[in-house]
């Protein structure tokens, strides 16, 4: 065999332990943990995320806008246009979502993450609380910090 025949075959299965060993970081490694493993996910992907629902609410237009605050980040769009727009970085501390329906401040959520290390999904589901169409919505976050919040409104 050439030396730049093993050369490419070396290379090759590097390229190949590395895309497994990130392939189960991102899919099979649970989350959570305070590991070294844990960290390095944490470092590569953006493991939190958040889902706007609507009961009874149309959120299938451009009026629904969530901002995120923490003690490090300041006022970042999250959700806009039907989707996550930006990321939820992994901070530790008091987190803030501000949610607006037609830029009219609906309520804010805040939740307290114990770890940089922890990851969580939000849900956000938007329902009017009585017949003149008040808008208001339970908060969720599933994870190690789990919060339940129920008909927040201003």
């Amino acid at each position: 065999m050439s030396r730049k025949r093993k050369i490419l075959s070396t290379v090759f299965i590097i390229t190949l332990v590395c895309a497994g060993f990130l392939f189960y970081l991102k899919y099979y490694y649970p989350n959570n943990q305070d590991t070294a493993l844990q960290r390095l996910k944490i470092f590569l992907f953006d493991e939190n995320n958040i889902i706007v629902e609507g009961d009874g609410v149309k959120i299938s237009d451009q009026g629904i806008k969530v901002i995120w605050s923490s003690d490090v980040v300041k006022g970042k769009v999250i959700w806009e246009n039907e989707e996550q727009v930006g990321s939820i970085e992994n901070v530790y501390g008091p987190q803030t979502f501000y949610v607006y329906y037609y830029n009219r401040l609906v309520g804010t959520a805040y939740h307290l993450e114990t770890s940089n290390w922890h990851t969580h999904d939000y849900t956000i589901k938007l329902h009017f609380l009585d017949a003149n169409h008040t808008v208001g919505f339970d908060f969720n976050a599933e994870g190690p910090d789990q919060l339940t919040l129920k008909n927040i409104h201003n």
